[in-house]
């Protein structure tokens, strides 16, 4: 008996960072790779995910990026992908990564991403 495979599925908002003009966009996915490579495809790559936790996938054209992770991504993922998207942010602008500057972003972008999560495991729960 084969396994039915689930639905495509994701859910997505975006996280603005006024200061720095700068978007990151987060997806929750129950496939990863395929939503790596949907985002690289509408950035006109060919590259394809490689069933990793999650992604940073960043657009050198403009000031904003993805973070791809499951619906149920680990602690340490999502604070190292979201290292990745500060690390570009800063790096777009063309700043120093600075001590206290990259805390206090990282800190700001991992709370938005956790209450995302929180957030649909509520509503999954209705």
């Amino acid at each position: 008996m084969t396994k039915k495979k689930d639905k495509f599925r994701e859910r997505s908002m975006t996280i603005e960072l006024p200061a720095w003009e700068y978007d990151v966009h987060v997806i929750l996915s129950n496939d990863v790779s395929a939503s790596h490579d949907r985002i690289i495809k509408k950035l006109g790559g060919n590259a394809r995910g490689d069933g990793a936790d999650g992604w940073c996938i960043g657009n050198r054209d403009a000031c904003e990026c993805w973070l791809v992770f499951g619906f149920d991504p680990s602690n340490s993922t999502i604070a190292h992908e979201c290292w990745h998207a500060i690390h570009r942010m800063f790096r777009y602008a063309g700043a120093e990564l600075e001590n206290e500057a990259v805390a206090y972003h990282l800190g700001y972008l991992v709370r938005r991403v956790t209450r995302l999560l929180i957030k649909y495991a509520r509503e999954k729960k209705k």
